[in-house]
Parts: C-alpha cells; structure tokens; sequence
C-alpha cells in the first residue's frame, strides 16, 4: 500500500536523483492517507449497505495503527529533506524499503480479518509490487513480489490447516470456500502470474526511465560544464575586449595628437613652398630699390641728382617696397590660424590673392596659368582666409602635377544654388586606386619631402564646412579636374 506526493517543492542543491527519492517518500505518505481512507470507507459499505459480516473493530484497529505508522513516515521524511546533499540516497531508500515492508504487513493483516483468499481485494497486492518497483531497483521488487507471495501463501496455508482463524465474509461468498482446494489454487496462481508479470513490466520500464534520468543528468551536467567553460571564455574575452578598448583609447589619443602634428607639419610644408616662391618675388622689388639707392647715393657723391629725378627714383623704390609689403602681409594671413569669419566673399578675389602667392613659382616651373573667371557672379558666405587656403593648395597641387610644365585654367560658373570654381589642369592625371583615396588623410603620392598628405584632407574638411563639397574628374597622362562648389546662400555649419 504505497504513495503518492505532498505539495512540497524540491529543496535546492539536490541532484535530480535525491530530488526524486525526496518526492517518491511525500508520494507514499500521501497515497497511504488516500489508502487508509479507502479501507474505513469500503469497511462500512460493505456492514452497513451491503450487510457482509467480518470483524470491523479490527480491521479499523488496523487502520488506526496505519495512522500512527504513517505520522512516524511524515517526519522522517521531513527530517531528510533537510538533509545536506549527498546524503538523502541512503536514508530515502531506507525509509521507502521500511514503508513498503509495514504496507505489505498491515496488507496482509487486513486480509486476514476481511475472509482471507475469499476477499477478491487480494489482487491489491498487484499494485503494492508495482508501486515498490518505481524506487526500488529490479532485484529488490521481485524481492518484494516474492515476499508478498510468500506471505499470502503462509496466510492462506494456515488457514486452510486450521492453525489460523478463518474469518469469513458473511453474506458475501461460501462458509467453506477458502477450503475448496481448485478455488484456491486457481487464486494462488492467477495472483502469482499477475504479481510476477506486473512486476517484470513495471521494473523494466522504472529501470528504463532511471537509465534515461541518468542519461538526462550526465547531459545536463556536460551542458552546464560546456556552459561554464563558454562563460569563462567569454569573461576572459571581456576582459581582453576591455584591455584592448583601453589600449585604443590610448592609441586614440596618440593619434589625434600625432594627427594635430601632422596637420601642423602640413601647414609648415605649404609655408615652406610659398616662402621660396615669395622669397623669388620678394627679391626682385627689393634687388630695384637697391639699384635706386646706389643711383641716388653715387649721384650725390658727384654732382648732385635732380629732384624730379630723385622723386622719380623713390616712387618707383615706394611702388616695389609697397608690392613686397602686400606679399608678405598675405603670406602671414595665409599662415595664421585665425578662427573662421564668414561674410560676403568675392571668388575672383580669393583667386588673385592666391595667385599673389603662387604666381611666381608658377612662372619658374613654366606653368601658364589662364583665368577664365566671371565678374558678374554674386558673392558667397564664406571664410576669405580658409578659401584663400584651399584655392592655394588646389593650385600648388596642379602645379606639382605638371613638373614639366603646362596649362591650369581657372573657370568659376554658377549652379543650382551654388557657385563653381574649376581648377583644370594639364597634368599627369590620377590613376582610379588612388581616387578612391585622394581625400583620406596621409594619403599622398608625393615625395616625402614635399606633404605628408593632409593637403586635400584639410581642404576637404573647410568646403565641407561651407556647407560645399569637392568633384574630381581625371585620366592618366590627360589631366585632372578639381570642381568646388559653394553654397550662395547657406549659412555655415555651427561650430566651424
């Protein structure tokens, strides 16, 4: 007479198997509360409705001793459910081995007050075998099938000898049955076959599924240790993603400075080139005034020096100290970094300035320089200084593409909404890799010497200020095209 489980939820850090032997003792205690129940009902039933006579005191003494068995279980089995783990295996199966041993007892006892072999509840025991087979081991149920038998055996023979009582159920079957010997080998041996048949299946499939637990556990446990190796992993690639983070953020800073150096070291280059060339330019009014100051000074060491031709003398030494003073105050404003002014900017005038700067050099690498521009096209918004800057840098560039000399045109149209300046050369050309990279920064097909190529990046970063942006249009060995176009009407984007 076996169990069945209590609302108790499985207690935490038990394997799955102490789990289940703590479940299968509450499964017990609860079904023999249902059994006990049972009998008490099925007892007064059968006196009272059905009038079969057998002796009803003991058999409810029998139940009242389940009762008092059954609170012993109660608290063994809460006792070993606050068991540490690993050590609910051996007690739970004890426990479960001493619940099956006084169920089949108090069975047989029951039996025995309710007519023996007459009572066709002796079948039960059949439910008894299969109960004991969900937690114990095959051996041990065919143990406890045999044990069963052997008691029924025992009652029954004593019965028929005469050496037991025979309590017969009155009303219900025959006075003399449990002494008809083809009745109770027929019971004996249908209840053999049953208990043994019952209990071959029942183990089989409790020992199947224990197997498929098993099975279920070790996966698990392969699972979890393949899911703690994978965290640990991916913790140890946290940790490495974090160095690497820091280290980038370090190598970010480095180079940010570095890119601050080299916009500087950009800058000093292009100041490099356009001193030399306004170091030609410069010579040559200054080389006049020398000649003029020899002139006047000789004269005046002789006979004297006409005042209309002294006066003639210092105008022309004021006219070159003047174009040599315009030159360099332009070099100075092209060289100073200045926050960005916007206001009305004449293109053509942007392009005079720098053509101040560069025409000599210019003229030195036989470079003509032809201005194809439009007087009558509005003013932009604009940074007069910046532009200055890139006009330059798109003119050195031609320049330095024409080594042997050429042609740039200067062109300036309007478009939709925006004012173009064309900067057409008769160059080398770019070939198409290095147009994919032409305005990245330290890009640069030029000697070292001569950039470190930030030229164009710079370039790129001021028309994109302007709310503008750069075309370029080439073929190897033909010449390349440099489009800018400015917005006329855009404001600045903020911040720049």
């Amino acid at each position: 007479m076996t169990t069945s489980s209590a609302p108790l939820e499985a207690p935490t850090g038990y394997s799955p198997e102490e789990a289940a032997l703590l479940m299968r003792l509450r499964v017990f205690v609860n079904m023999r509360w249902l059994a006990i129940a049972g009998v008490l009902v099925a007892a007064l039933v059968a006196s009272l409705a059905f009038h079969i006579g057998f002796p009803v005191v003991a058999v409810y003494s029998v139940c009242g001793s389940m009762v008092l068995y059954n609170f012993l279980f109660v608290f063994q089995a809460r006792a070993v459910s606050k068991e540490k783990p690993g050590r609910v295996v051996s007690r739970a199966i004890a426990y479960s081995d001493a619940q099956i041993v006084f169920d089949l007892i108090a069975l047989v006892v029951l039996l025995h007050f309710t007519g023996g072999i007459e009572n066709p509840f002796i079948f039960y025991f059949v439910f008894h075998a299969i109960l004991a087979s969900v937690s114990l081991s095959r051996r041990a149920t065919f143990s406890v099938a045999t044990m069963a038998l052997v008691l029924v055996l025992l009652l029954v023979g004593l019965e028929y000898a005469g050496w037991l009582r025979h309590y017969n159920l009155q009303g219900f079957v025959d006075p003399t049955l449990y002494k008809n010997t083809r009745y109770v080998l027929a019971v004996l041996v249908t209840l053999t076959t049953m208990m043994y048949g019952a209990t071959y299946m029942t183990a089989a499939i409790s020992s199947e599924l224990r197997k498929r637990q098993q099975q279920v556990v070790e996966l698990g446990n392969q699972l979890l240790e393949k899911k703690t190796e994978e965290v640990a992993r991916e913790k140890e690639m946290q940790e490495k993603l974090s160095a690497a983070y820091r280290e980038l953020s370090v190598s970010h800073e480095q180079l940010k400075q570095s890119q601050e150096q080299l916009i500087q070291a950009e800058k000093l280059t292009s100041l490099g080139q356009l001193a030399a060339s306004i170091a030609h330019e410069i010579n040559n009014p200054l080389a006049g005034v020398l000649v003029y100051t020899q002139l006047i000074a000789k004269k005046l060491k002789g006979d004297g020096i006409p005042k209309e031709q002294a006066l003639e003398y210092l105008s022309k030494m004021e006219f070159e100290l003047i174009r040599s003073s315009r030159m360099v105050r332009n070099l100075l404003d092209f060289a100073r970094q200045s926050p960005p002014t916007f206001r009305p900017v004449n293109l053509i005038d942007v392009i005079n300035r720098a053509l101040e700067l560069v025409g000599h050099s210019a003229e030195l690498q036989h470079v003509q320089i032809v201005k194809e521009m439009d007087a009558s096209l509005p003013p932009v918004l604009a940074d007069f200084d910046q532009l200055n800057q890139v006009f330059t840098n798109m003119i050195l560039n031609a320049m330095q593409a024409m080594p042997d000399g050429g042609k740039l045109v200067l062109r300036n149209s309007a478009t939709d909404g925006d004012l173009r300046i064309d900067f057409i050369d008769t160059g080398r050309g770019i070939s198409p890799e290095n147009m994919r990279k032409l305005f990245t920064p330290f890009f640069t097909t030029k000697p070292e010497v001569k950039g470190v190529g930030l030229g164009l990046a710079i370039s790129y970063g001021i028309i994109q200020r302007h709310r503008g942006r750069i075309e370029v249009q080439s073929q190897e060995g033909k010449g390349t095209t440099f489009s800018i176009f400015i917005p006329r009407n855009a404001a600045p984007v903020n911040g720049s």
